[in-house]
């Protein structure tokens, strides 16, 4: 939090408030930061899913006798691993939203997330 002291003309200081902590402070209170986390989490999941499923089709043509299949094989296990390191990058942005000043990650109680999800499951 950057809070910036002032002295006023009448011997009073004014403490300003950066921009960047209003805005932090408005996406918490009306609770878009948890959308935001939320989304993340989806796209997250959505691409774990993708990497695992790109993944076996990848062994499944990499377990071919023929060598082009093979070959198609090695490039789309590749890709599946691209898309694996990829499912990191929303948490990273949010990680990086979050030291920018827009308040993501810290507004969400993750002590319910904890508490709920092994009960969802």
């Amino acid at each position: 939090m950057t809070v910036l002291a002032l002295p006023s003309m009448l011997g009073e200081t004014v403490v300003l408030q950066s921009g960047a902590d209003q805005a932090g402070t408005a996406v918490c209170e009306t609770g878009f930061g948890e959308l935001i986390v939320i989304g993340l989490g989806l796209i997250t999941i959505f691409l774990v899913l993708l990497a695992v499923y790109r993944g076996t089709l990848a062994f499944n043509k990499y377990g071919s006798p023929r060598t082009e299949k093979k070959r198609e094989g090695q490039e789309q296990l590749k890709g599946a691993g691209i898309t694996l390191v990829g499912a990191f990058m929303p948490g990273v942005f949010a990680a990086i939203l979050d030291q920018v000043g827009l308040v993501t990650l810290s507004c969400v109680d993750l002590s319910n997330v904890l508490v709920l999800a092994p009960v969802m499951f």
